[in-house]
Order: C-alpha cells, then sequence, then structure tokens
C-alpha cells in the first residue's frame, strides 16, 4: 500500500491542534450567565470573563479544547464547604430589594450584590465541579473554569474580598468524598493570600495548600497574619499548608519561578497528588491596577507547565482575581496553550531579588522539619555566610531558578566511574479588595486595559566565589546524604550510566523538542544515548518503545529534569549527567 506522508503529517498536525495527540483532550468551561453579578464601575466586573473568553476564541484555544456544559452547584455541592444558613441567606438574595441587598452586603467586607449574584456564583462554582469531575473520571486530559465570581477569600458561613463561595474549596471536597481522589494539591497564584482555602483544609492533610501572595509584613489585603509563611498547618496536618509570603519588593517571573522550583515542586514530588486545582489570579500579572506585580504570560505557561508534570497531568485551572482586562487575556490562553501542549514561551533571565530569596528562605525553614526533600536545603543554606552564596544556591548560580540546591561542576569525570563516588521596601498600598471606597480611589484613575505600574530598578546579578560554593556543596552533599534532596529517591549510581553519551555538537539540549513519532509537546524525554525525543508514558509512550526497541536506557525529562533508567526501574542521580540537566534547564530557562 502506498502512503501519503504528506497527508499523514497533515492528519497529525489536525490532532494536536484539537488536543487530540495523546488521547484526551483539554477541557474548557464558561457561561455568559456569569456576568449578571455586576456593579457599574468595580473592578471585578463581568468583563473580565468575557474579554478571556474572547482571547481565547481569537487565538483559536476554544477551537482546540472541548468546550463542556456548565451546571449550577446544588445546595448539597455548596455545603461541602459551607454551611446550611449561609446558603440560605445567598439564596434568598432574588428576593430582595436593591435596599435590602445594600445592607446585605455591608455586612461583609468588600462585597457588592445584585439580584443575580446568587445565580452567577451557584454556576461559578458548579461549572468547576463539572469540570473537576470530568477531569478525576478521565474524560478529559486538563481544563480551565472561566468563572466568577472568584472564591478563594470566601469562609464557611461568610462572603469576602468579592467572593461568595468558595470555589475552589468547594471541588476539592467533592473528589474527596465524592469522587475517590486521595491527596489534592491546591497551587493559589493570585496576588491575595488565599484565606479562605487554607482555612477550609487547615487540618486536612489530604490537602497541600500552596499559596504564593504579596504579604508587605501583613499590610496587604487580607491584611492577616494567618498569610504569613510561619503559618504551616493545623494539629496532624502541620507542613500541608505552604505560604510563601511576598515582602519588600514588586515579584516578577524570576521570583515566582524561583518559589515553584525550590519549595513547590520538590514538596509537590513527596506529596504525590493525585490531582491539582489552580486558584488562578492573574492579579499578580504585569499592568494589574490593585497587585503591581510582574508575572508576564510567559511566567504563568511555565508555572502550568510544571504543574502538568504532576498527578498525571491531572490540573483543573479556575479562574481568581485579576483586574487588568489585557493582563488576564493573555496570561489565561498562555495557560490554555501550555495545558494543550504548547512549548512555553522563553523567559528572560532569571535572577530573583534578595527580598524573594529571603521570603523563600523563610518559608524553607519553616517547612524544611515536615518534608525531606526541604531539609538538604536548611543544611546548605547552614554552610552559607553570605546572602551573595545563598542566592546562588537557590538560583543554580546565574544559569536558571532551577531546583535546588543545584550542584555546578567543571572538574568532571571524562569517563564514568564503575561505581558511585562521592556526590558530588516598598510604599503603602492600597488593600485589595479593601473596602468599598478605596477600590474607587485606586481603580478610577486606572483604565483597566491599561493600568501598568512603574517598573522598579532591574537587580543586578550578584558576584560572589562561585568556585568556594561549588566546594561547600559538594561538601555540604556529603554530609547531608545526597538522598535527603529527592522527593522520590533515586538511585545514586547504576551502570547504565556508562551507556551515556555526550551531547552532539553544538553541545546543547532544545528542552522545547516535541515527540518525534506523534509531534506533541507533552511529556516530552530524550534518550541520553542517541538523543533522540518521545513522550512518555502519560501520552502515547513513544519513549517507552524507543527503549524497547533500542535497548537505550537512560532518558532526560524536558518536563522536570529528571533522569530515568528503564533497566533499574528508578531516578538516576548522578554527576557525570549534569552536563545534559544543565544543557536543558539554560534552554528551558534562558542564561
Amino acid at each position: 500500500m502506498d502512503f501519503d506522508s504528506t497527508s499523514i503529517a497533515d492528519q497529525i498536525d489536525k490532532l494536536r491542534l484539537t488536543g487530540g495527540v495523546g488521547g484526551l483532550e483539554t477541557g474548557l468551561v464558561y457561561d455568559e450567565r456569569m456576568t449578571g453579578h455586576n456593579l457599574p464601575g468595580h473592578p471585578e466586573s463581568p468583563q473580565r470573563v468575557v474579554h478571556i473568553w474572547d482571547a481565547l476564541t481569537c487565538n483559536g484555544y476554544v477551537q482546540r479544547c472541548k468546550v463542556i456544559q456548565s451546571r449550577v452547584a446544588t445546595k448539597d455541592d455548596i455545603q461541602l464547604a459551607d454551611n446550611e444558613e449561609h446558603y440560605q441567606k445567598m439564596a434568598a438574595i432574588p428576593t430582595l430589594s436593591d435596599t435590602q441587598l445594600h445592607y446585605l452586603a455591608g455586612e461583609y467586607d468588600s462585597i457588592y450584590m445584585n439580584t443575580q449574584t446568587f445565580s452567577s456564583a451557584v454556576l461559578s462554582a458548579g461549572s468547576l465541579l463539572e469540570m473537576t469531575e470530568q477531569v478525576v473520571l478521565g474524560k478529559l486530559r486538563n481544563g480551565i473554569a472561566v468563572i466568577r465570581p472568584p472564591g478563594h477569600h470566601a469562609e464557611e458561613g461568610l462572603c469576602s474580598g468579592f467572593c461568595i463561595f468558595n470555589n475552589v474549596a468547594i471541588a476539592t471536597r467533592a473528589a474527596l468524598d465524592r469522587m475517590g481522589v486521595k491527596r489534592i494539591l491546591i497551587v493559589d497564584w493570585d496576588v491575595h493570600h488565599g484565606n479562605g482555602t487554607q482555612h477550609t483544609f487547615w487540618n486536612d492533610k489530604r490537602v497541600l495548600f500552596f499559596s504564593l501572595h504579596r504579604y508587605d509584613h501583613g499590610a496587604f489585603y487580607p491584611g492577616s497574619p494567618d498569610a504569613d509563611s510561619s503559618r504551616v498547618g493545623g494539629p496532624g496536618a502541620e507542613g500541608y499548608n505552604i505560604n510563601v509570603a511576598w515582602n519588600d519588593a514588586r515579584m516578577g517571573d524570576a521570583e515566582y519561578m524561583a518559589a515553584f522550583h525550590n519549595v513547590l515542586l520538590p514538596v509537590a514530588y513527596e506529596f504525590e497528588p493525585d490531582l491539582v486545582l489552580v486558584s488562578a489570579g492573574f492579579d499578580s500579572a504585569e499592568g494589574d491596577p490593585l497587585g503591581s506585580y510582574h508575572v508576564s504570560p510567559a511566567g504563568y505557561a511555565h508555572m502550568t507547565h510544571a504543574l502538568c508534570a504532576l498527578a498525571n497531568g491531572k490540573v483543573v485551572i479556575a479562574l481568581e482575581g485579576g483586574y487588568n482586562l489585557t493582563s488576564i487575556s493573555n496570561s489565561m490562553c498562555a495557560c490554555a496553550g501550555a495545558l494543550l501542549g504548547d512549548a512555553p514561551p522563553r523567559m528572560k533571565s532569571l535572577i530573583p531579588n534578595d527580598a524573594a530569596i529571603k521570603c523563600i528562605q523563610s518559608t524553607i525553614s519553616h517547612h524544611s522539619k515536615y518534608w525531606r526533600s526541604l531539609k538538604t536545603v536548611m543544611d546548605l543554606q547552614a554552610q552559607q555566610p553570605s546572602q551573595s552564596n545563598a542566592t546562588e544556591v537557590l538560583t543554580g548560580s546565574h544559569d536558571t531558578a532551577a531546583q535546588i540546591p543545584v550542584v555546578i561542576a567543571d572538574t568532571q569525570p571524562q569517563t564514568l566511574p564503575m561505581e558511585s563516588s562521592s556526590e558530588p521596601k516598598l510604599e503603602s498600598a492600597e488593600h485589595h479588595p479593601g473596602s468599598m471606597k478605596s477600590h474607587s480611589q485606586s481603580v478610577g484613575a486606572h483604565s483597566q486595559d491599561q493600568a501598568t505600574p512603574p517598573k522598579p530598578a532591574c537587580p543586578q546579578p550578584i558576584q560572589s566565589d562561585l568556585q568556594q560554593l561549588r566546594l561547600q556543596v559538594f561538601s555540604a552533599m556529603e554530609q547531608a546524604g545526597i538522598e535527603q534532596m529527592f522527593a522520590v529517591e533515586p538511585l545514586r549510581w547504576c551502570k547504565h550510566l556508562l551507556e551515556v553519551k555526550p551531547i552532539p555538537p553544538p553541545g546543547e539540549i532544545d528542552a522545547f523538542q516535541k515527540c518525534e513519532v506523534c509531534s506533541t509537546s507533552q511529556e516530552v524525554w530524550v534518550c541520553l544515548i542517541c538523543y533522540k525525543n518521545g513522550c512518555g508514558r502519560h501520552v502515547n509512550q513513544h519513549m517507552a518503545q524507543h527503549h524497547e526497541s533500542t535497548s537505550h536506557n537512560v532518558v532526560l525529562s524536558l518536563a522536570d529534569m529528571s533522569v530515568w533508567c528503564y533497566a533499574c526501574k528508578s531516578y538516576v542521580y548522578h554527576v557525570a549527567i549534569l552536563p545534559m540537566v544543565k544543557a536543558a534547564q539554560k534552554s528551558k530557562f534562558g542564561s
């Protein structure tokens, strides 16, 4: 039979564009009825979801995804994370007069209401529930819920901070109690602390809650010490509440990626979630009038891409805050691309500022007693007498904001050993959501489309004695035990490392390569013997098939930079493979 190679290539491209490569599709849910909740001039405007949906459509993401039917959350659904009294109070909203609505909203912090508030809120919660259920049941690979009103500030029995019901908390409880999910990771990258979500799961070790938020030593909304990095969880669940509380500087891509790679990802791999839910507030984005931070769409894409390596790719993104219409639209499009398997855009040099390093170190210090993956970090920090040395440990010198501690060795063996050797201040800002008065004052002067705060001076790279740092790192590794660095303990040596070949000229590994067989960008591995690329076992298993046909055993993940040996059925860590890991990191995160 004659095959038309052009036709086959076209079919593969069609599968990729429709999300068909790898089997399951990415889901989207949106319902314009959620725009009924409205107060003219308020930053939490219906235009937020309208603009996001228009951007997803115009950029082709809606066409590439499976749009699922929204649904209304029932009383039983809401009461998974709320009480009956509060539900009944909200359910009566459609019957109230404007005056009654005004007084009811006044009982809460930063809340407005109209006759359609309740219907919008139950549609928001129900739509996220539907998306979560379809991902958990395997009907979808992952998904995005373009919903409002947001939810992460809402507490049991209490509206707060533009939020009526806690959408993510309800979906999490449903997954745990109804769908049989054992462990859930909640990542909240909204610029404001997710106080409601934290309190809901304070004593529940089935849920790992991770929040990156502007704190300003307690001065930023919601203005509670509960957002501090010292708050680690309730009795029996210590270590399962992780706050990276930003102070003293305006943060952006470098700082968020450093927190991801130095805190979240090591702990997440150790926790091994079955599902990842993201409270995706884009008020940490460049140009937001309330957050004044500088995370770019590329930054959100990389964070989403990293999360897709967890929980067999079961990731659900739920809209929370974000008040610059352009920023939130571009940012959500970037997340959609990452979920679909598109290669995240390259980012600029990722050197976090000193204030961020201090905040990350604070979080690690409070959690190292609970997570083995963070313990060695503290051991290494104890070796570092200066802030500049700590910076290099946290960032992997000046190359990447990679997993810490990063071992950088110039003097690597030319031939592999037969057995293992020693291993190597800010002005006071208005409190979002704050009072209704503060909103009109802070937002009135801004266009939601164009509000862009002035950029701070670019931090300068920190210089120190890198060779001395390398020796300190190796010494600390020997003293602490290399296995303490990893959530899943790797082999310190395996004989199949003798098969590994040098990187072919020009000595680079493109971290954005696609599977050579099916062209997917999801879960791509590179063979360290022949340097061919193939997708992993959760996609189409082309790298496993490559191993079976060639007996090439050692492969490098371009998603999380781990190295796997098929013959040993284990992850491997050895100084000999560091050049390959560093080359992939440099390609992915920039030099």
